[in-house]
């Protein structure tokens, strides 16, 4: 069995800060804290990263 249990997830924090457990077996399960790979920022107005106008395949929509 694997499961995932979210913790508390701020708006922002820093790379290294534990969000979540990952839990992979039963009885003698064996439990991971799941880590923030990067920076969490919170998005701007204009967050190119998690948007449309970034992905390439929307590029002839604003053209």
């Amino acid at each position: 069995m694997l499961s995932f249990a979210t913790g508390h997830v701020p708006h922002t924090a820093k790379a290294g800060t534990e969000v979540g457990t990952l839990t992979a077996g039963e009885g003698g399960a064996v439990k991971v804290p799941v880590t923030l790979q990067k920076d969490l920022t919170e998005p701007g107005l204009v967050d190119t990263s998690c948007s449309a106008s970034a992905d390439p395949r929307f590029a002839a929509a604003r053209r």
